[in-house]
């Protein structure tokens, strides 16, 4: 219960981030960088999506090592790099910029949430993964 509620304030924590960079990050960009750098914006808000997985991803690494099942973490990045770099190849002609971050956040996302399904030793940790964005774990606690 504490590692779904860990999962669920790495996500709706990363979640509020993303609302404020929409909602502010062409400002912030105008400001910190002037009008030559507004294009970065669609760029920046799909890297701090990427950034919601991540965390989640982090948690999920740190649980792997203490379960003594690191090899599938690797297992995990060589699909999710394979992924990425198909992704590349299709996006970056037609999308540019965004289609290589459009690539990583696919990659991410799929390595977070749907690879981790195929191997049965952690598919428990992304079935918690995706329940954990039900807002219910933010403010439950375990009973010990």
């Amino acid at each position: 219960f504490i590692l779904k509620s860990l999962y669920s304030v790495m996500f709706w924590t990363g979640l509020l981030f993303v609302l404020f960079v929409i909602t502010f990050g062409e400002n912030i960009i105008l400001f910190l960088f002037g009008q030559e750098y507004m294009p970065a914006y669609g760029v920046l808000v799909i890297n701090m999506w990427i950034g919601i997985f991540i965390s989640q991803g982090l948690v999920r690494g740190c649980w792997l090592i203490n379960e003594g099942l690191q090899i599938y973490r690797l297992f995990n990045n060589i699909l999710a790099v394979i992924t990425n770099i198909g992704l590349n190849v299709l996006f970056i002609p037609k999308f540019g910029i965004e289609g290589a971050a459009l690539a990583s956040l696919v990659s991410i996302f799929l390595a977070t949430y749907v690879f981790p399904l195929f191997f049965k030793e952690v598919r428990v940790s992304s079935v918690e993964m995706i329940t954990s964005i039900i807002p219910f774990y933010l403010i439950t606690r375990s009973k010990k």
